[in-house]
């Protein structure tokens, strides 16, 4: 059904713009399957994919044509087993997998062979994000405290190895400010914000996106950040003229992007036991160029669309219903199709 639907030409981009088509080149998982919902999503440059299950509680690599490659852990508590792998994706040649109930980081090879497991320090409550960027380090989107008696807020944090305290490298507090702390350490943003980061040779990326609304169906302005693994501000510019639609649902959310793993996480003040959107996936996707794309749900579409790195749009694309966007590289383009009967595939199309 989507199959077949998808093999078509499903974008244009806008007026006067250089016009895009996006056209199905591979229907990786169908609906047919039966494994959605998707985890998480991520892209090799050679185009091998690591999805997450969540009800299988595994973790699949697929090749570039598709074909099941291998299955990576199983469902279970012991070494390099999971019960709610949330989040993972590739680290060189190596694998890693965060497990939301386990609380740990589990490493395998690329073969699926199972090398070892980092259980996360619990500050307040479990962490809501979590990317890998070394078998010993991973920044962690989480509550924490700054002191013992200081006030609750959610920051990301480097963890290094099973050492405490973790360093915090962005903070969010539980109200509407932005100042940078006397260590010059933080950089504190709104409470409800979405933060893209990753790392590369300049630092850790950070964007905050800034809700212009006083509830999460609003617009907001992107803030670009740069930081080091330390913390340290490297520069920070606001996109004045990039005005994006803020998540519509009060949850956290995350996608991989293949150029330098960097991701989107959405900290939201009340998490509902069961989101009503995809958790693989979120409405601010970054590309390999650096330009930012966005999601906006319409009636019966979802239209995304592309600024450069001033902010300026360049045009749009249309995916059906809720579909999402989980990865862009160059002239390579993924995302999670929902069909009509809110069933789910994993789609490689082709930008032209």
């Amino acid at each position: 059904m989507i199959a077949a639907a998808m093999l078509t030409t499903i974008g244009t981009l806008l007026p006067a713009q250089r016009q895009y088509s996006l056209s199905a080149s591979k229907v990786l998982i169908s609906e047919e399957d039966d494994l959605a919902p998707f985890t998480f999503v991520d892209a090799r440059p050679d185009g091998v994919l690591l999805v997450g299950l969540s009800y299988d509680a595994q973790v699949l690599m697929l090749g570039s044509d598709g074909k099941r490659l291998r299955t990576i852990g199983r469902k279970g508590a012991g070494p390099g087993e999971f019960r709610r792998p949330a989040f993972g994706g590739w680290l060189g040649d190596s694998i890693w997998v965060y497990d939301a109930e386990l609380t740990r980081i589990s490493f395998f090879t690329e073969d699926g062979r199972h090398l070892n497991d980092k259980r996360l320090p619990m500050l307040i409550g479990p962490p809501a994000r979590v990317i890998a960027t070394s078998s010993q380090q991973a920044l962690v989107w989480t509550p924490f405290r700054a002191k013992p008696g200081a006030p609750a807020m959610y920051g990301l944090v480097r963890w290094s190895g099973d050492k405490t305290p973790v360093v915090p490298v962005i903070a969010s507090p539980q109200h509407n400010c932005r100042k940078t702390l006397p260590n010059n350490k933080w950089i504190s943003v709104p409470y409800c914000s979405a933060i893209i980061w990753g790392s590369s040779r300049l630092g850790t990326y950070a964007a905050v996106l800034d809700p212009t609304a006083s509830n999460l169906t609003g617009t907001g302005k992107l803030q670009i950040t740069v930081v080091t693994g330390d913390g340290d501000t490297l520069y920070s510019r606001p996109m004045a003229t990039h005005q994006v639609p803020l998540p519509e649902a009060t949850f956290d959310s995350v996608f991989d992007c293949l150029a330098g793993k960097l991701r989107v996480a959405v900290a939201a003040k009340d998490r509902p036991a069961a989101p009503k959107y995809h958790p693989a996936a979120s409405w601010v996707l970054l590309d390999q160029s650096g330009a930012v794309w966005t999601g906006q749900r319409l009636s019966i579409t979802t239209r995304w669309t592309r600024y450069d790195r001033a902010g300026n749009p360049q045009g749009f694309v249309v995916l059906p219903r809720l579909s999402r966007l989980v990865s862009v590289d160059g002239m390579t383009v993924y995302a999670i199709v929902v069909g009509t009967d809110d069933e789910e595939s994993l789609v490689r199309y082709t930008v032209r």
